[in-house]
C-alpha cells in the first residue's frame, strides 16, 4: 500500500485529498506542526510528502533542509503548497528535493494528477462540466452551481461550507443553493443522493433551514420521494424562500431586498483555504 504525509494541510485540501486518496487505498498520515513532522517522517518513510508552506515559509524551509541531508529521506518526492513566491525561492525549494510547486489559487486537478503520477497509482477525477461559486450574507451561504453536478466538485461543496461556518462561528446557518437553469432525469439519482447526503452533513445545517431554487420537476419528485430529504424547501424562484431566508422582508423593495441580503457578499475576504479551484474552470 502507497503511503502519504501531510504536512500542515489547510482544512479543505486535508478532508479532500484524504477523501480522494484512502478511496484508492493509498494510506494518508497528517501532521500539524513540523516540529513533529520530521519525526513522523522518519518513522513512516512514505512515498510522498506534501508540505504547505503558508503560514511558516522558514520553518518549511528547515523541514526541507532536513529532509534532504536525511540518507533515509532525501529521496522521497515532496509536492510544496503555498503562496506565489520568488523565482529565487522557487529554486531554492527544488533544490531541496521539491518536485512540484503548487502556488495557490490551487488547481485541484492538476494537483491531484501530480500525486497520481509520483506514487504511481491512478487517482480518478471527474470531469463533468460545473461550475460553483459560493459567498456569505450574513448567516446566509450562498451555492450557485451550473453546468451539471460533479462528483468531486460535491464533495469540495461540503468542506467549503464546514469551513466557511467553523472560521466565521455560525451558529445558525442558511444554506440556499441556486441551481435554476439545472434540470434532471433518473440516471442523476445517485448523484443527487451524494449531493443531498453531503449538505446535510455539514454541521450545523438542518434541512428546514437548506433551500433550492430549482425549476426542474424530476427534482421535485425526487426530493419529496426521500423521507430523508424531508424539511428541503423547494421553489421555482427567490420570491418563494425570501420570507425563510430575511427577516421582516418588506414586499415592496424585493428587488432591492434580494440583491442586498442575498445575492451580494460580505466584504469580509474569505481565509486561503478557499482559494482552490480546477483548471478548467478559467
Amino acid at each position: 500500500m502507497k503511503r502519504v504525509l501531510m504536512v500542515d494541510p489547510a482544512p479543505i485540501c486535508k478532508e479532500f485529498i484524504k477523501d480522494k486518496l484512502t478511496a484508492e487505498r493509498i494510506s494518508v498520515d497528517i501532521v500539524q506542526g513540523r516540529r513533529d513532522a520530521f519525526t513522523k517522517l522518519l518513522s513512516l518513510l512514505p512515498d510522498l510528502v506534501i508540505v504547505d508552506v503558508t503560514e511558516d515559509f522558514e520553518e518549511a524551509i528547515d523541514f526541507l533542509k532536513r529532509k534532504h541531508q536525511d540518507p533515509n529521506a532525501y529521496k522521497i518526492p515532496t509536492i510544496i503548497l503555498g503562496p506565489s513566491i520568488s523565482p529565487e525561492n522557487l529554486l531554492m525549494l527544488m533544490k531541496l528535493g521539491g518536485k512540484k510547486y503548487f502556488a495557490r489559487p490551487l488547481a485541484l486537478d492538476s494537483f491531484i494528477e501530480t500525486v497520481s503520477s509520483l506514487i504511481a497509482v491512478p487517482i480518478p477525477l471527474d470531469d463533468t462540466p460545473c461550475i460553483m461559486d459560493f459567498h456569505k450574507n450574513g448567516n446566509l451561504l450562498v451555492l450557485d452551481i451550473t453546468g451539471e453536478l460533479n462528483r468531486d466538485k460535491i464533495l469540495l461543496a461540503k468542506y467549503f461550507l464546514s469551513d466557511i461556518i467553523s472560521n466565521y462561528s455560525i451558529t445558525t446557518p442558511k444554506l440556499l443553493v441556486l441551481m435554476p437553469a439545472m434540470h434532471f432525469s433518473f440516471i442523476d439519482g445517485i448523484n443527487l443522493e451524494m449531493f443531498f447526503d453531503n449538505l446535510i452533513y455539514v454541521p450545523r445545517i438542518i434541512k428546514k433551514e437548506l433551500k433550492l431554487i430549482c425549476t426542474d420537476v424530476f427534482l421535485k419528485q425526487f426530493i419529496s420521494g426521500h423521507a430523508e430529504y424531508a424539511g428541503i424547501q423547494l421553489e421555482p424562484t427567490l420570491i418563494g424562500v425570501i420570507n425563510a431566508l430575511i427577516e421582516n422582508a418588506n414586499t415592496k423593495d424585493l428587488s432591492d431586498m434580494i440583491t442586498e441580503k442575498i445575492l451580494s457578499a460580505d466584504p469580509l475576504p474569505l481565509p486561503c483555504s478557499f482559494d482552490i479551484r480546477f483548471s478548467k474552470d478559467n
